[in-house]
């Protein structure tokens, strides 16, 4: 008798999408896991500061920029991989939810349990209101930690988010349309609507290329050897910028 495999779980899928963070339904015991949940009550939260501060030489202020941002990353990618390729956001319970902790500071895994999907409506929407939901408590954690402002900490994860929607290639033919629905999907949706500037640069043969500017610097240059992210650095000039941006997308 044949034995049919079982289909594949929806975290099976985002994994076989998603080359990095790792992503699974259950932990796989390696490293050291924490729920999503046990972050912000023990000390998981404050070690991962404490490593990016003792690796890089990170000020308080960095290490909630990059701490919070990786987070992000970790759970924003998995969920943007879902709606694109399976047309469901993945509601992460965050009881259930559980990352990695890299020892650079960083999260490299995230393991999802088995979350209820949102099939109906209009998922973009649906996807932030559920990210909003998952890091109030980690804006709310990490605030105290610097003299970073809340706005300011909501614009490292609104960058991430458009970082995960937006196409890798600032040159792709989409990059108009996809800018219009950003614009209009982080439109009136709470703390993630962040004000954000846009470089644009004409490359050979008459095509554009156009990259979203970051909302928040993530202060990497406040760190020991730390530098400007100059593609996208708000604190770059434009020239600046469109040059990285053209030397990306024509290697000159």
């Amino acid at each position: 008798m044949t034995v049919l495999a079982a289909p594949p779980t929806l975290a099976e899928r985002i994994a076989a999408q998603l080359p990095f963070p790792a992503v699974m339904a259950v932990p796989d015991g390696e490293g050291e896991w924490v729920g999503f949940d046990d972050l912000l009550t023990g000390d998981a939260m404050r070690g991962q500061f404490a490593r990016l501060a003792e690796r890089a030489g990170a000020p308080a202020e960095v290490q909630v920029t990059h701490v919070v941002g990786w987070l992000a990353a970790a759970v924003i990618n998995p969920l943007v991989v879902a709606r694109r390729t399976a047309g469901v956001v993945p509601l992460l319970d965050p009881a259930e939810t559980m990352v990695r902790c890299d020892p650079g500071g960083w999260f490299n895994a995230v393991a999802i349990g088995d979350p209820t999907p949102a099939t109906e409506g209009d998922l973009d929407a649906v996807l932030l209101r559920h990210l909003t939901e998952l890091f109030a408590p980690v804006v709310a954690f990490a605030l105290p930690h610097s003299r970073l402002g809340r706005r300011t900490i909501w614009a490292v994860i609104s960058d991430r988010v458009v970082q995960a929607l937006y196409p890798a290639d600032p040159a792709d033919p989409g990059v108009h349309e996809a800018r219009t629905g950003l614009e209009a999907l982080f439109a009136g949706c709470g703390p993630l609507e962040q004000r954000r500037r846009w470089t644009s640069v004409v490359l050979p043969a008459g095509r554009e290329a156009l990259a979203p500017v970051a909302a928040a610097c993530c202060l990497s240059y406040k760190s020991d050897e730390g530098v400007y992210c100059e593609r996208v650095c708000p604190k770059t000039t434009e020239a600046e910028r469109a040059a990285e941006i053209r030397e990306f997308c024509t290697g000159k």
